[in-house]
């Protein structure tokens, strides 16, 4: 009864929902340290956890070669448009431009060798307002390491892996599927 009597718990629905969305800002804005972050208040992240069985100088090479379009490559999803920000032996920091030019991303990549091979953590943050991301963070991370084995152009390592989806924002998408466009799969197997 004192609740009702403070006037708390008779709150309108606005203003239940003003306050969900400031616990979902705040959530997206700490879930990880690893992230970029994001001025835009409320955007779409997707991170990931992959274990590669080569060693992380030869991931690297391979996601920097990707980065800078070495043989031709060309972003799967899209024809997105990387670049590299900041390079060192643990950390790589990069940001991707949508293919129409409208939307910019920023990924960072976390490694660490392993005796199986190389760790490496990521995650991938929208720059601007979005809630439903339709894979795309998720893309922005991937093709930088995936293999044949998900139908993705290579450089020039073929790398194996395992990857887990975890700790994106609730509209993110997890579909591996879209990161590759037909279209521009045809351009590398054929």
């Amino acid at each position: 009864l004192k609740l009702h009597a403070t006037g708390l718990g008779r709150e309108t629905p606005q203003h239940q929902a003003s306050m969900l969305a400031v616990a979902m800002i705040l959530f997206v804005a700490t879930a990880s340290a690893d992230c970029p972050g994001s001025r835009a208040m409320l955007h779409a992240k997707q991170q990931v956890h992959v274990e590669v069985s080569a060693s992380c100088a030869d991931v690297q090479q391979e996601m920097l070669e990707r980065i800078s379009g070495v043989k031709g490559w060309v972003d799967p999803h899209n024809a997105g448009t990387y670049t590299l920000l900041e390079h060192s032996a643990d950390v790589l920091k990069a940001k991707r431009l949508t293919g129409n030019k409208r939307y910019t991303d920023l990924l960072n990549f976390a490694f660490e060798d392993t005796a199986q091979g190389c760790s490496l953590q990521g995650c991938s943050e929208s720059q601007s307002f979005s809630v439903g991301d339709f894979s795309t963070n998720l893309c922005n991370l991937h093709n930088l390491y995936c293999g044949s084995q998900d139908g993705c152009p290579v450089v020039s390592k073929d790398l194996k892996y395992t990857e887990s989806i975890s700790g994106g924002s609730a509209g993110a998408g997890k579909d591996k599927s879209k990161c590759v466009v037909s279209s521009i799969r045809s351009l590398f197997l054929n």
